[in-house]
């Protein structure tokens, strides 16, 4: 395991431990891992150097897929950007290419000239939509009104904290670990606040808060935090109203079931308000969304000091960075350093308290679910039931008659 020492100094700045250099420029250290490839890298400049070329087509363009997914647009510019999308990605598969026979040759390269000066990140979707045929828009729509995603090729994200790290890869430093780095040091927590607040439960549900901020940001930029620095913030200011973003001396919740709540109605309105048209959260999406929550917090409650970092990190270069209206910005950097110190502080023994809590809260939150699930078949069986009935009884009358 990686150690950490606590330092006194709270404005400390934190180092990485086992620091390794960019595997493109082999001059700085690598700060980043791309999530697709696993290539560590220094820099947005070495992230998209043609040595890497490959991947960051493969990244951008699931950027770009789920950006539309995101913003006001109509149905058809979603569709046609998408579309275009799929079928570079296909027409683009070496093994596609491989197996391909003559006709799907001619296919490729006619394609490809349609879009050979085509920007994917900059072109307007009305301009892709109309560089298509009509059987590939008329695919693509059958796509869309069947509901099957899959036939898009759109890969699924899978967490760090979701992957399995072994105790070998653990201390072997030349195995590859997708995991943020942990700081070097922390600092003293104990030095940075009074007993007070040491002792206050408020600390560990602010933190738990935290955690689960961080698990959908992290879900909402595909592992990457800072590749839309931007967007980054806005999700983190629409979720975090109630902790970085706070000037309130107390804080809203009581246990964990209060913090899942908050955390699960503020993703709720993001999604709405970020879609075309509402989607409506049925009583079952809640149960399931609340219940994927608490699933990433109990595995994030046993690494929280990397996660803290890594959410630290992100949040912090974003400030440094930033030339205009930096000041709340900053003052949420500093929030989260603390949190930060606290997370060391809780560790070992007090986490164990709150694991138990997310645990208990999650078999409650199960329970509720199957028994809604069972009054819900119940309800509609007697619907069923009853219309039947109603069928039966109408078909006598008009017998009758």
């Amino acid at each position: 395991m990686s150690s950490i020492k606590i330092t006194g100094e709270d404005n400390q700045v934190l180092e990485p431990v086992n620091q390794t250099l960019c595997e493109i420029c082999q001059k700085q250290f690598s700060n980043y891992v791309c999530p697709r490839c696993n290539l560590r890298y220094c820099s947005l400049a070495c992230y998209k150097d043609l040595q890497h070329a490959d991947c960051t087509e493969s990244f951008y363009k699931d950027s770009v897929t789920a950006e539309i997914q995101n913003r006001e647009l109509d149905k058809d510019s979603k569709n046609k950007m998408l579309e275009m999308l799929k079928r570079l990605e296909e027409e683009n598969d070496p093994n596609n290419l491989l197996d391909s026979d003559d006709e799907d040759d001619e296919q490729h390269s006619e394609l490809m000239q349609r879009f050979a000066n085509i920007d994917i990140e900059n072109t307007d979707p009305d301009l892709i939509w109309d560089l298509l045929s009509d059987k590939e828009r008329l695919e693509f729509e059958q796509v869309l009104k069947s509901g099957d995603w899959n036939k898009l090729d759109i890969p699924t994200y899978q967490p760090w904290w979701k992957q399995r790290v072994s105790l070998i890869q653990e201390n072997q430093q030349d195995q590859q670990d997708d995991r943020p780095i942990m700081p070097k040091t922390v600092p003293d927590f104990t030095k940075m606040t009074k007993p007070a607040t040491r002792s206050s439960p408020h600390l560990a549900w602010n933190l738990l808060h935290l955690l689960g901020t961080y698990s959908y940001l992290m879900r909402h930029s595909l592992g990457d935090l800072l590749e839309d620095p931007e967007d980054t913030v806005k999700v983190c200011e629409e979720l975090s109203v109630n902790v970085l973003y706070s000037k309130a001396a107390d804080c809203p919740f009581q246990n964990v079931g209060d913090v899942v709540e908050d955390l699960t109605e503020r993703i709720i309105e993001r999604e709405n308000t970020t879609a075309s048209s509402k989607r409506e959260f049925s009583t079952q999406r809640r149960y399931d969304l609340r219940l994927l929550l608490l699933q990433d917090l109990e595995s994030l409650i046993n690494d929280c000091i990397r996660a803290m970092y890594d959410f630290w990190q992100a949040i912090h270069q974003t400030a440094t960075a930033k030339k205009k209206n930096k000041k709340g910005l900053l003052l949420a950097a500093r929030k989260l350093y603390f949190y930060l110190a606290a997370a060391a502080y809780l560790e070992h023994d007090r986490l164990q308290v709150i694991r138990m809590a997310i645990q208990s809260e999650t078999t409650r939150v199960q329970t509720e679910k199957e028994e809604f699930s069972r009054d819900f078949e119940a309800a509609q069986d007697a619907i069923k039931k009853h219309q039947q009935q109603k069928q039966e009884t109408d078909k006598i009358k008009i017998q009758e008659l």
